[in-house]
């Protein structure tokens, strides 16, 4: 089904950003299942760099770091699924940890990749996401402007993917190359068997918040 522009933006009207709760400790229920387990090496937290694909948590809930960004005038802001923060949005902009530093790296495969850009990548394109539950996974852009519903309500314009998912995996930064392409919004399968993953586009929302990508 295709997803019709006004209704993208309806879902990423802009908020009031998050604050990022220090020290919490609980697990959240995603639309993956619950992620479970306690926040691992490299979790986001006061004077650490942010780097995306690491762990953090907001209210109690196990969330991933999607993206990094800036406001107009500078101020750092963190991109990351809707559902971390209890938002209808597919993606939902929040105030980093205090004293937390942004930088333009996702985890990669024996290290991190530097963000060049935000340009977005056609169907048919090898894409990967990356995230603390199943570490650097890899596939292919199979279709756009697709429309899923959830358990916690409907999603457009989403882009789908052959990446494979497991409980844990929702808010994944996804890069094709070096370029930024979204975050992770649902799936189906696992790792085992395959499967597939959605992901919502950066633009619309880094238009809505007017927000500009922190690149290299």
């Amino acid at each position: 089904m295709i997803a019709a522009a006004a209704a993208v933006l309806a879902l990423l009207a802009p908020a009031a950003p998050v604050a990022v709760a220090d020290g919490a400790d609980a697990a959240p229920a995603v639309l993956f299942g619950a992620a479970a387990g306690p926040v691992g090496e490299g979790a986001v937290g006061p004077s650490a760099p942010v780097v995306g694909g690491d762990p953090f948590y907001l209210d109690g809930r196990r969330c991933v770091v999607g993206f990094n960004a800036k406001t107009s005038t500078g101020a750092h802001r963190l991109l990351v699924s809707g559902a971390c923060t209890g938002s209808p949005r597919a993606i939902d902009v929040i105030l980093p940890p205090k004293g937390s530093t942004s930088t333009p790296l996702v985890r990669g495969p024996g290290g991190t990749i530097t963000v060049r850009g935000v340009r977005q990548a056609p169907v048919g394109a090898a894409v990967c996401a990356s995230g603390p539950t199943t570490g650097w996974r890899c596939g292919t852009i199979q279709a756009k402007n697709v429309t899923i519903t959830f358990p916690g309500g409907t999603l457009y314009g989403l882009t789908r993917t052959s990446i494979c998912s497991e409980p844990g995996d929702l808010g994944r930064p996804v890069m094709a190359g070096d370029q930024a392409q979204g975050i992770t919004v649902g799936g189906s399968g696992n790792c085992a068997s395959g499967g597939t993953t959605y992901f919502m586009p950066l633009p619309p929302t880094l238009s809505a918040y007017d927000l500009t990508l922190h690149t290299a």
